[in-house]
Protein backbone atom coordinates (compact mmCIF):
# COMPACT_ATOMS: atom_id res chain seq x y z
CA UNK A 1 0.00 0.00 0.00
CA UNK A 2 1.28 3.45 -0.91
CA UNK A 3 0.90 5.90 1.95
CA UNK A 4 -1.07 8.27 -0.28
CA UNK A 5 -3.80 5.63 -0.54
CA UNK A 6 -4.82 6.18 3.10
CA UNK A 7 -5.14 9.96 2.88
CA UNK A 8 -8.68 11.29 2.90
CA UNK A 9 -10.54 8.11 3.85
CA UNK A 10 -11.45 5.96 6.84
CA UNK A 11 -7.89 4.68 7.22
CA UNK A 12 -6.60 8.23 7.51
CA UNK A 13 -9.09 8.95 10.31
CA UNK A 14 -7.66 6.01 12.25
CA UNK A 15 -4.07 7.21 11.76
CA UNK A 16 -5.06 10.71 12.83
CA UNK A 17 -6.65 9.34 15.98
CA UNK A 18 -3.61 7.20 16.82
CA UNK A 19 -1.31 10.19 16.33
CA UNK A 20 -2.74 11.43 19.63
CA UNK A 21 -1.86 8.21 21.45
CA UNK A 22 -2.82 4.60 22.05
CA UNK A 23 -6.46 3.80 21.25
CA UNK A 24 -8.87 0.85 21.23
CA UNK A 25 -11.19 0.38 18.25
CA UNK A 26 -14.11 1.60 20.37
CA UNK A 27 -12.26 4.81 21.25
CA UNK A 28 -11.33 5.43 17.61
CA UNK A 29 -14.95 4.84 16.59
CA UNK A 30 -16.13 7.38 19.16
CA UNK A 31 -13.63 9.97 17.96
CA UNK A 32 -14.28 9.46 14.25
CA UNK A 33 -18.00 8.74 14.21
CA UNK A 34 -17.48 5.38 12.49
CA UNK A 35 -18.81 2.02 13.65
CA UNK A 36 -16.58 -0.24 15.75
CA UNK A 37 -16.89 -2.95 13.09
CA UNK A 38 -15.68 -0.60 10.37
CA UNK A 39 -12.79 0.67 12.47
CA UNK A 40 -11.74 -2.91 13.30
CA UNK A 41 -11.81 -3.87 9.63
CA UNK A 42 -9.76 -0.87 8.51
CA UNK A 43 -7.36 -1.33 11.44
CA UNK A 44 -6.63 -4.91 10.34
CA UNK A 45 -5.64 -3.61 6.88
CA UNK A 46 -3.42 -0.89 8.33
CA UNK A 47 -1.80 -3.45 10.62
CA UNK A 48 -1.22 -5.82 7.71
CA UNK A 49 0.63 -3.05 5.85
CA UNK A 50 2.73 -2.23 8.90
CA UNK A 51 1.33 1.26 9.53
CA UNK A 52 -0.16 0.46 12.95
CA UNK A 53 0.48 -2.29 15.51
CA UNK A 54 -1.03 -3.79 18.63
CA UNK A 55 0.08 -1.94 21.75
CA UNK A 56 2.64 -3.78 23.86
CA UNK A 57 1.77 -5.03 27.30
CA UNK A 58 -1.25 -6.85 28.66
CA UNK A 59 -4.39 -5.58 26.92
CA UNK A 60 -7.27 -4.30 29.08
CA UNK A 61 -10.32 -6.54 29.40
CA UNK A 62 -13.23 -6.05 27.02
CA UNK A 63 -16.74 -7.41 27.23
CA UNK A 64 -17.41 -10.93 28.54
CA UNK A 65 -13.87 -11.24 29.85
CA UNK A 66 -12.29 -10.90 26.40
CA UNK A 67 -9.13 -8.81 26.00
CA UNK A 68 -9.61 -5.47 24.25
CA UNK A 69 -6.96 -4.77 21.64
CA UNK A 70 -5.31 -1.36 21.64
CA UNK A 71 -3.46 0.09 18.67
CA UNK A 72 -0.48 2.42 18.24
CA UNK A 73 1.31 3.88 15.24
CA UNK A 74 4.00 1.54 13.93
CA UNK A 75 5.69 4.04 11.61
CA UNK A 76 6.15 7.79 11.33
CA UNK A 77 5.82 8.83 7.70
CA UNK A 78 5.28 11.96 5.64
CA UNK A 79 3.67 12.10 2.22
CA UNK A 80 4.98 15.14 0.33
CA UNK A 81 3.49 16.40 -2.93
CA UNK A 82 4.63 19.51 -4.78
CA UNK A 83 3.59 21.22 -8.01
CA UNK A 84 5.39 24.27 -9.31
CA UNK A 85 6.53 25.61 -12.65
CA UNK A 86 8.96 23.13 -14.14
CA UNK A 87 8.44 20.46 -11.49
CA UNK A 88 5.81 18.09 -10.12
CA UNK A 89 6.61 15.30 -7.71
CA UNK A 90 5.46 13.31 -4.72
CA UNK A 91 7.16 10.91 -2.36
CA UNK A 92 6.81 9.20 0.99
CA UNK A 93 9.50 9.94 3.57
CA UNK A 94 10.41 7.85 6.59
CA UNK A 95 10.48 10.37 9.40
CA UNK A 96 13.58 11.08 11.44
CA UNK A 97 14.10 13.96 13.88
CA UNK A 98 15.29 16.32 11.13
CA UNK A 99 12.31 15.65 8.85
CA UNK A 100 9.92 15.96 11.79
CA UNK A 101 11.34 19.32 12.89
CA UNK A 102 11.29 20.80 9.37
CA UNK A 103 7.76 19.57 8.69
CA UNK A 104 6.61 20.94 12.05
CA UNK A 105 8.01 24.31 10.98
CA UNK A 106 6.14 24.14 7.67
CA UNK A 107 2.89 23.35 9.46
CA UNK A 108 3.17 26.48 11.61
CA UNK A 109 0.32 28.72 10.44
CA UNK A 110 2.38 31.92 10.15
CA UNK A 111 4.30 31.16 6.96
CA UNK A 112 6.37 34.32 7.34
CA UNK A 113 8.05 32.72 10.38
CA UNK A 114 9.23 29.60 8.51
CA UNK A 115 12.48 31.21 7.38
CA UNK A 116 13.41 32.32 10.92
CA UNK A 117 12.53 28.97 12.48
CA UNK A 118 14.50 26.96 9.94
CA UNK A 119 17.48 29.27 10.25
CA UNK A 120 17.30 28.92 14.03
CA UNK A 121 17.45 25.12 13.72
CA UNK A 122 20.60 25.32 11.56
CA UNK A 123 22.40 28.13 13.39
CA UNK A 124 21.68 27.32 17.04
CA UNK A 125 22.81 23.71 17.11
CA UNK A 126 23.60 23.80 20.83
CA UNK A 127 20.05 24.86 21.68
CA UNK A 128 18.58 22.15 19.43
CA UNK A 129 20.95 19.53 20.83
CA UNK A 130 20.48 20.37 24.52
CA UNK A 131 16.71 20.90 24.63
CA UNK A 132 14.10 18.23 25.23
CA UNK A 133 11.41 20.23 23.47
CA UNK A 134 11.08 23.42 21.48
CA UNK A 135 7.78 25.05 20.53
CA UNK A 136 6.48 28.36 19.19
CA UNK A 137 4.13 30.10 21.63
CA UNK A 138 3.75 33.52 19.97
CA UNK A 139 4.99 35.54 17.01
CA UNK A 140 4.68 39.05 15.64
CA UNK A 141 6.52 41.28 13.18
CA UNK A 142 9.44 41.92 15.54
CA UNK A 143 9.56 38.94 17.92
CA UNK A 144 9.32 35.17 17.92
CA UNK A 145 8.59 33.60 21.31
CA UNK A 146 9.63 30.01 22.02
CA UNK A 147 9.02 27.60 24.87
CA UNK A 148 12.14 25.52 25.52
CA UNK A 149 11.96 22.47 27.77
CA UNK A 150 15.25 21.17 29.14
CA UNK A 151 16.65 19.10 31.97
CA UNK A 152 17.00 20.98 35.26
CA UNK A 153 20.81 21.01 35.23
CA UNK A 154 20.90 22.67 31.81
CA UNK A 155 18.47 25.51 32.52
CA UNK A 156 20.93 28.15 33.71
CA UNK A 157 23.25 27.69 30.74
CA UNK A 158 20.43 27.73 28.17
CA UNK A 159 18.80 30.76 29.78
CA UNK A 160 22.10 32.63 29.77
CA UNK A 161 22.87 31.86 26.14
CA UNK A 162 19.48 31.78 24.43
CA UNK A 163 16.98 33.90 26.37
CA UNK A 164 17.15 36.51 23.61
CA UNK A 165 19.00 36.15 20.33
CA UNK A 166 18.68 37.76 16.92
CA UNK A 167 17.94 35.98 13.67
CA UNK A 168 18.39 37.97 10.46
CA UNK A 169 15.74 37.62 7.78
CA UNK A 170 16.21 37.44 4.00
CA UNK A 171 15.62 41.21 3.83
CA UNK A 172 18.49 41.85 6.25
CA UNK A 173 16.21 42.86 9.14
CA UNK A 174 16.72 41.14 12.46
CA UNK A 175 13.97 39.48 14.49
CA UNK A 176 14.33 38.86 18.22
CA UNK A 177 13.87 35.23 19.24
CA UNK A 178 12.90 35.09 22.92
CA UNK A 179 13.08 31.74 24.70
CA UNK A 180 11.16 30.89 27.86
CA UNK A 181 13.10 27.94 29.26
CA UNK A 182 11.79 25.52 31.89
CA UNK A 183 12.26 21.98 33.09
CA UNK A 184 9.43 19.42 32.98
CA UNK A 185 9.31 19.63 36.77
CA UNK A 186 8.73 23.39 36.66
CA UNK A 187 5.95 22.99 34.11
CA UNK A 188 4.30 20.27 36.19
CA UNK A 189 4.47 22.33 39.37
CA UNK A 190 3.17 25.45 37.63
CA UNK A 191 0.19 23.63 36.18
CA UNK A 192 -0.55 21.91 39.49
CA UNK A 193 -1.11 25.27 41.20
CA UNK A 194 -2.87 26.74 38.15
CA UNK A 195 -0.24 29.44 37.78
CA UNK A 196 -1.38 31.90 35.07
CA UNK A 197 2.12 32.19 33.55
CA UNK A 198 2.51 28.44 32.99
CA UNK A 199 -1.09 28.04 31.91
CA UNK A 200 -0.51 30.66 29.19
CA UNK A 201 2.78 29.07 28.12
CA UNK A 202 1.06 25.74 27.56
CA UNK A 203 -2.19 27.03 26.09
CA UNK A 204 -1.42 26.57 22.39
CA UNK A 205 2.25 25.68 21.76
CA UNK A 206 3.17 24.69 18.22
CA UNK A 207 5.70 21.92 18.73
CA UNK A 208 8.84 21.86 16.58
CA UNK A 209 10.87 19.33 18.60
CA UNK A 210 9.57 17.07 21.36
CA UNK A 211 11.90 14.32 22.47
CA UNK A 212 10.14 11.52 24.38
CA UNK A 213 6.99 13.62 24.63
CA UNK A 214 8.54 15.93 27.23
CA UNK A 215 6.19 18.77 26.25
CA UNK A 216 3.22 16.91 24.79
CA UNK A 217 2.48 15.29 28.16
CA UNK A 218 1.37 18.71 29.45
CA UNK A 219 -0.93 19.59 26.55
CA UNK A 220 -4.58 18.76 27.04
Amino acid sequence: MEFEEVIGNAKWAILESLSRGERAASEIAEETGASIANVSQQAKLLEAYGLIAAAKGEPPKGGAGKPKRNYVLAKELAFVAAVRKGFAGKRTLKMDELHAAVLNVWFYERQEEHYFLQKLLWQQEDLVKECLSLAVIDANAKELHLLVVAEQEKLDDLRRRFSKIGVRGPDGKEKSVISWTHSPEELEEGLAIHDAYFTKLLAHPHIIIDRKGALRQFIR
